[in-house]
């Protein structure tokens, strides 16, 4: 494994640690970080560089003691597998400032403690500057994909570059048994990146003035709800837009501060669409990016569908250059890809094929491309052409690894998506201060994991059904409110202990964060949610500005370290067992709030029963069948121990046959 970046690190450390200077100042960072313990209230841990340094240290001498058991960086996503999704500059924040890549390196022994197997961060390539969000802009609106962001690199090491330090923060993921990627927003570049200027034909172009917003047919509608009604492009728009020009008929424009892109003739690129909200003219748009043209549409699609493209398709050239950049250079080999249903799988095949030939000359086309000059060196075209045409193909064990955002479906859309994550995350988390919503989405999405895990399978197949992928489930955090804490706990047993499920965490989700990341809020449901969002300032959304995390006000009682390690626990017994048949169960009428589901095998004495009471205020019962014990229960307020089918408000409660349970808890889960 290269090490470089990470020793580079090092070495800045210790000189920086001698300057006085430097070296004196204190560093505050939560309990949880300084030792091996928990609590997030603050602690100073004294020299910010031997705090580091030791620690990389202690990440080297880890690995030295794993020799020969080093996690494969890329083997397949699977069960076994914990995915934590951070947003470096604010679920890494330590001493009060933003996280970083270094600060991010902090966490990695909390996150082996977790039992972490992998890190994903939001994107990190430079953030464009036209109709910017916030103060630091929306991290998808990427302008250059060939660089990390500056804000990502850390005050305490001036002297090293951006890239370097997050190729350092994956390097020292692999010393700590954590294989490190990012999601790459394939579907969108910011209004502003030299990329449009270099391939006009990678995006939409109209007749429109620069930076205008792309308005869909019912915008003004502020009591909008469900996602799956995503508004079309009308006439008038439709008929504004216009074939891409040519490179050499591009030049720049300055709009309010920023640099865009304009035609000759007057033409410029279209912003994407809004998202599921509409009504929304301030944070929460797609104003700051456009959308990428694959293949040879004039009027941007809004719907789900993947063209069918091959490599010979620009934006597809573009696209896979950007992601196998991400795996030479900085090391990465998973990859969350945005919106996967608009992405040609032969975007993500020839990543894997352009990353296993990577060579120097490919890094000096990278560079090329993230020049910011408008038309820049005739011959960038051709050294693309040559570039795929040189690539190889890549063995399956050395491919990457891709998941797949799915908004409205468990099945993806192609075959090079190892998993998906959503709609579980994206469209049921969501809802956790709408219970009534909450109860509907859960119902919903349960029948159809049921659907496609009806035990039906042919012999020989095991207990999924064949296109059923593996899903990412856990409490949505990035696009919607922070999750209720009360009912945290319950709705990660349920999730977790889905068949098929693959464990998601959002950054500070164990500690029972509260940071407001977006202003979406459970697709605007309820006027109470429309309230809060009309109350809070687009100066608080974490995802555009500044906003560390707020470790030291977390609540203790709020800690979801407990429940995390004994599901965990859970699940790895539970591999062993093929009760993947999946059934529907929950109460009507007065068990309305129940919900729930059964899973059993071909063994007619192994079954398991999971029922979460999403009442804030009534306890329910469940019929428990004879000789079933129960395994695990969520909070039952003062009771140590709940009475046999009892479920307090907002706990859970899992329940399994005699053998099954014995399984489960012979081992200490």
């Amino acid at each position: 494994m290269c090490t470089d970046s990470i020793e580079r690190v090092l070495d800045a450390l210790r000189q920086h640690e001698q300057d006085p200077d430097r070296g004196g100042i204190g560093y505050r960072v939560p309990r949880f970080v300084a030792v091996h313990g928990t609590g997030t209230d603050l602690v100073d841990v004294g020299n910010p560089y031997a705090f580091y340094r030791d620690l990389i240290c202690g990440l080297v001498a880890s690995r030295a003691g794993r020799a020969g058991e080093t996690m494969p960086a890329n083997r397949p996503i699977d069960q076994t597998d914990v995915v934590y999704l951070s947003f470096l500059r604010t679920g890494a924040a330590l001493d009060g400032r933003i996280g970083t890549a270094l600060s991010q390196l902090a966490f990695l022994p909390h996150l082996s403690r977790l039992g972490v197997t992998v890190l994903l961060t939001l994107p990190t390539g430079t953030i464009g500057r036209a109709n910017r969000k916030g103060t630091r802009g929306s991290p998808f609106a990427v302008a250059d994909p060939f660089a990390v962001d500056p804000s990502l690199a850390d005050p305490l090491l001036p002297d090293l570059d951006p890239t370097t330090q997050y190729r350092a923060l994956v390097q020292a993921c692999a010393m700590a048994g954590i294989r490190c990627g990012s999601i790459v927003p394939a579907a969108t570049l910011a209004l502003d990146s030299p990329l449009i200027g270099r391939f006009p034909e990678i995006t939409y172009w109209w007749d429109l003035p620069p930076g205008t917003p792309l308005r869909p047919v019912g915008h003004g509608h502020a009591a909008s709800g469900s996602p799956d009604k995503v508004p079309g492009v009308g006439p008038a728009v439709r008929g504004r837009f216009a074939l891409p020009p040519s490179a050499r008929a591009v030049t720049r424009a300055e709009v309010a501060g920023a640099s865009l892109w304009r035609s000759a003739d007057g033409l410029t690129p279209a912003t994407a669409c809004p998202d599921v909200l509409v009504g929304d003219a301030g944070t929460y748009t797609w104003a700051d990016v456009a959308g990428v043209r694959f293949g040879d549409q004039i009027v941007p699609e809004l719907g789900t569908v993947s063209p069918q493209l091959t490599r010979r398709d620009r934006a597809v050239q573009v696209v896979a250059l950007s992601i196998a950049w991400r795996a030479a250079v900085l090391g990465e080999r998973v990859f969350w890809v945005d919106v996967a249903a608009r992405i040609p799988p032969a975007a993500l095949e020839l990543a894997s094929d352009l990353a296993e030939a990577w060579d120097e000359r490919s890094t000096r086309l990278c560079t090329l491309l993230s020049s910011g000059d408008p038309a820049g060196d005739g011959r960038i075209a051709t050294l693309v052409d040559e570039a795929v045409r040189g690539a190889t193909a890549c063995p399956q064990e050395r491919r990457l690894r891709f998941i797949a955002e799915e908004l409205y479906s468990f099945h993806t859309a192609s075959r090079s998506h190892d998993a998906l994550v959503g709609p579980w995350v994206f469209c049921v988390a969501p809802f956790t201060r709408d219970l009534p919503t909450l109860r509907t989405s859960m119902r919903h999405h349960l029948r159809m994991l049921a659907d496609a895990r009806t035990g039906d399978a042919p012999p020989g197949n095991g207990e999924v059904m064949a296109g059923t992928p593996l899903f990412l489930a856990g409490l949505g955090d990035h696009d919607t409110a922070p999750p209720d804490p009360a009912l945290a706990a319950g709705l990660l047993t349920l999730s977790w202990l889905l068949p098929g499920s693959i464990p998601l965490l959002f950054t500070g989700h164990e500690h029972g964060s509260e940071l407001v990341v977006n202003k979406e809020f459970g697709f605007n449901t309820t006027a109470e949610l429309r309230a809060w969002r009309e109350w809070l300032g687009d100066d608080v959304i974490a995802l555009f500005n500044d906003v560390p995390m707020p470790w030291h006000q977390f609540d203790p009682g709020r800690d979801l370290d407990g429940v995390i390690r004994r599901l965990l626990r859970l699940r790895m017994r539970l591999t062993t067992r093929r009760v993947d048949r999946l059934r529907l169960l929950g109460g009507t009428g007065a068990d309305a709030n129940l919900v729930g589901y059964r899973r059993t095998g071909r063994a007619g004495d192994e079954a398991l029963d999971m029922f979460l009471n999403i009442s804030p205020t009534v306890s329910h019962r469940v019929d428990v069948p004879p000789g079933w014990q129960l395994v695990y229960a969520t909070s039952q307020g003062p009771h140590a121990r709940p009475s046999r089918g009892e479920l307090a408000p907002f706990a859970a409660a899992v329940y399994a046959t005699g053998p099954l349970a014995a399984h489960l808890s012979d081992e200490g889960s």
